[in-house]
């Protein structure tokens, strides 16, 4: 089993999802052998919550992450922890430290190695995370060492790529294809720009640069997935493995004046890729309904298996991915009529009390139902989009007041729901080493 974790990626970057440029042919590749959740969305738009979403299938209110001093608590449940006690050998192996053993991530995971930074005395702006090509060269090690002890044993294996966060540093013929011929990005600029003074906007020339080497990043990242799942591929690993590609969460460019992420819920930190290949020949298609991240555990364990703990909070899926007569039917009823089962995704963006707004940073929650969305501002404004003829969330006044009433009241659902079950925050102040690598990835200067 595998669970790939792109940091920073956004789903309009795939060509799964639209984009022509062709940066991730190897995802690509591998959306056509499985099945593409196309209105995927995470429940926060930075990594720490989401990833702990996404491994707790439980709502930001629920597990308490709301800041770098947050730690997941001990009483909530992992898949790792649920696949451990099923037998799986599990390891997880991320290139972004800030999500490390410390905070309490590490929980089920035989092996845990998360990085917090490739070379501490640069610039911060150099201070690059560690690539792909080394989280694979650890994870393929691990896997080689559990298998000639016990050749049968199930695996699960979590890989975090952070290639698409800044600072970037893609290789430079992959830059100069992206780039073509506009002239050379200046990656120290670049870099700064992302994350210093990062709510005022900048002119079309450093945006410009900004993008190609977010898009380099991208491309290189995923050349780096095709080499790890090639050396997965000869040794076996996906003869009966569920494998899962998705996101933490996206990257604003300035559509709506802010660049970075983890301060707004507009779709371009929230919708996130999302591809499922299933074992045996289910696929491939693809799912239309709403999902989100926190669905993603409850139907890995539904594909191998092995019961969903009732304290999850999302919903498996996995009965959607289905191939034949079965599959078509299902998925014509779901967009014919929505589907029940999924009637909304709801994400946070929750602080700590009493913690001051910084500027560009008053979203509070966001629900999209069908093709609606509500955005909550933490002054109690609410501004309403329809994402069929407005997906960038430019016009909120296009929405009848008949669907702001049942968006609201949906909301008022979805707030009663994550607030219930909800473990006592634990806290734990940064150390040094973690501060040099918040400063390096633009969260403090």
């Amino acid at each position: 089993m595998l669970l790939v974790v792109a940091d920073t990626l956004r789903a309009d970057r795939l060509g799964a999802y639209g984009n022509r440029r062709g940066l991730t042919p190897f995802l690509d590749e591998l959306a056509a052998r499985g099945w593409v959740a196309r209105r995927a969305r995470a429940q926060a738009s930075w990594t720490n919550p989401s990833v702990a979403s996404i491994l707790t299938s439980r709502y930001q209110s629920q597990h308490g992450i709301v800041d770098f001093a947050s730690v997941l608590p001990s009483a909530e449940l992992t898949l790792a922890e649920v696949l451990q006690s099923a037998g799986y050998a599990t390891a997880a192996f991320s290139a972004n430290g800030l999500i490390g053993a410390t905070n309490g991530f590490a929980q089920g995971f035989d092996r845990f190695e998360a990085h917090l930074l490739a070379h501490d005395d640069a610039p911060a702006y150099l201070r690059v995370p560690v690539r792909t090509d080394r989280l694979a060269a650890d994870a393929l090690a691990w896997l080689d060492g559990v298998w000639r002890e016990a050749p049968a044993t199930p695996v699960f294996l979590y890989v975090q790529p952070m290639e698409p966060h800044s600072p970037y540093a893609p290789p430079p013929d992959v830059l100069a294809r992206v780039r073509g011929a506009k002239p050379p990005v200046d990656l120290r600029r670049a870099s700064e720009t992302m994350f210093i003074d990062a709510t005022n906007p900048v002119d079309h020339e450093q945006l410009d640069e900004i993008l190609d080497a977010y898009n380099a990043s991208v491309a290189a990242m995923d050349a780096a997935l095709a080499e790890l799942f090639a050396a997965l591929e000869a040794r076996g690993f996906f003869d009966q493995a569920v494998v899962v590609v998705t996101a933490d969460h996206g990257e604003e460019f300035q559509e709506h004046g802010a660049r970075g992420h983890g301060r707004t819920l507009f779709d371009e930190t929230i919708h996130v890729p999302l591809i499922i290949v299933p074992p045996g020949d289910g696929g491939p298609g693809v799912v239309e309904h709403l999902v989100s991240s926190i669905d993603i555990a409850p139907t890995i364990l539904e594909l191998a298996g092995v019961p969903v703990p009732a304290r999850f909070a999302g919903r498996s899926f996995a009965s959607s991915l289905q191939g034949g007569i079965g599959g078509r039917v299902r998925r014509a009823l779901v967009s014919w009529r929505g589907d029940p089962s999924q009637p909304a995704s709801y994400s946070e963006h929750l602080r700590p009390p009493g913690e001051a707004v910084a500027p560009a940073t008053s979203h509070q929650r966001a629900l999209v139902v069908d093709d609606l969305k509500l955005i909550g501002w933490r002054d109690g404004a609410r501004r309403f989009y329809d994402l069929r003829v407005d997906p960038g969330e430019h016009a909120p006044n296009t929405v009848e007041d008949a669907d702001r009433a049942r968006l609201e009241a949906a909301l008022a659902e979805m707030e009663a729901r994550a607030r219930l079950d909800a473990s006592p925050p634990e806290t734990r102040a940064p150390d040094a080493r973690t501060l040099q690598a918040l400063e390096a990835l633009g969260y403090v200067q």
